[in-house]
C-alpha cells in the first residue's frame, strides 16, 4: 500500500513539474511571438517610409527559387523592391564578412584561455 501511494505521489509530482516546464516554454514562446510581431511591424513601417521617397520601391515583386533536392518544386517569395534591396545588401555584407574572416581578417593573440 505504501509503495502504491509513493509511486502515485511521485507520478503526480513529475506531471506537475512537466506542466510547469511546459508553461514556462509557452511563456517564452509568447515573448518570441511578440518580438517577431514587433519586428514585422518595424520592417513594414520602414518599408512604408522608404516607399514615401520612391513609390516604385513599394511595388511588390515575386521571385521563384528552386527547392534543393527537387527538380520540379519551387518556393515563391514576394517582397517589395525595398525589401529585396535590403535582403541583397544584407547578403552582400554577410558574404564580405565570411571572406574577410576566411582571409585571416581576425588576428588572435596568445590568450591563456584559448580564445581570441
Amino acid at each position: 500500500m505504501n509503495k502504491l501511494l509513493l509511486s502515485a505521489s511521485l507520478g503526480l509530482i513529475c506531471i506537475g513539474s512537466a506542466a510547469m516546464a511546459q508553461s514556462d516554454r509557452d511563456d517564452r514562446g509568447d515573448q518570441r511571438d511578440q518580438a517577431a510581431t514587433q519586428s514585422q511591424a518595424n520592417a513594414q513601417q520602414q518599408a512604408e517610409e522608404e516607399a514615401e521617397v520612391d513609390p516604385r520601391q513599394a511595388e511588390v515583386v515575386c521571385r521563384s527559387t528552386p527547392v534543393l533536392g527537387s527538380r520540379t518544386r519551387v518556393n515563391r517569395v514576394c517582397m517589395t523592391r525595398a525589401e529585396w534591396a535590403d535582403a541583397s545588401r544584407r547578403t552582400g555584407e554577410g558574404v564580405a564578412d565570411m571572406q574577410r574572416n576566411a582571409a585571416g581578417g581576425l588576428q588572435c593573440g596568445n590568450d591563456p584561455a584559448g580564445g581570441c
